[in-house]
């Protein structure tokens, strides 16, 4: 039997451990942060359009194909998750140009949540913003990689605050992340992507190709001389809000 000074003891603990969880989840963000936190807008009723290319190589089986069409984000409604956090659902929608209608492809969401930019993309959460926003930083972007199968990517902030002109538009303050460097003479792996102030991503760039492993030559770039391989190029076109 448990007595009353030891079971009184256990409830204070127990209390306790309760009211620290409760208050760790309530700090969802930083207000300090929040002209960083404009790289990464969630705003009901705001879109952007992206022009997308996408170019798929095997030459094995003398494939070479690229694929255009446009991809649009809308920022559907705000809800609260699993874990009493605010998150917000991105409907996204797929259309082959300007004259063509919108069909829904998938729905994403994304949220502010402490100190990162979080956003779940086909059941996998990324990171992908970590504040404070400082050059050079890095973090784990796949830091919920226990929940799925990809290893951990070092992302890093390498370009912040600089003017840019992306498909036409230019931005005054746009910072780049990159995500993934992995390359040698018959490989190379390496994404980024772009974010522009108070507007959310503007940019990403996805390559993953392979070249001949012999008779090659090593002064030509592996871009020209690939065997199999994906190079995927997304950019704002256009955006809004309703």
């Amino acid at each position: 039997m448990i007595r009353k000074t030891t079971y009184n003891l256990i409830i204070i603990i127990i209390s306790a451990f309760l009211l620290s969880s409760c208050e760790e989840n309530n700090v969802k963000v930083d207000n300090s942060l929040a002209n960083d936190y404009k790289y990464f807008p969630l705003n009901v009723g705001s879109w952007i359009i992206y022009d997308v290319e996408d170019i798929n190589i095997d030459e094995p089986s003398e494939v070479f194909d690229t694929s255009y069409y446009q991809i649009k984000e809308f920022v559907d409604f705000s809800f609260t998750d699993e874990t009493q956090s605010e998150a917000y659902r991105i409907n996204r929608y797929i259309r082959q140009d300007a004259s063509s209608s919108w069909e829904i492809k998938d729905v994403w969401t994304a949220q502010l949540i402490n100190n990162a930019a979080q956003r779940v993309e086909e059941n996998i959460r990324y990171v992908k913003l970590s504040f404070p926003l400082i050059i050079n930083k890095t973090w784990n972007g796949n830091l919920y990689n226990m929940l799925n199968t990809l290893n951990e990517f070092k992302y890093e902030i390498t370009q912040l605050d600089i003017n840019d002109v992306i498909n036409n538009i230019s931005f005054d303050s746009v910072l780049m992340v990159t995500q993934v460097v992995d390359t040698s003479l018959i490989h190379k792996n390496y994404s980024f992507e772009k974010y522009a102030k108070n507007i959310g991503l503007v940019y990403k760039k996805e390559i993953k190709i392979l070249s001949n492993q012999s008779g090659f030559d090593p002064s030509v770039p592996i871009e020209q001389r690939i065997k199999t391989g994906t190079i995927f190029t997304l950019q704002i076109s256009d955006y809004g809000n309703k």
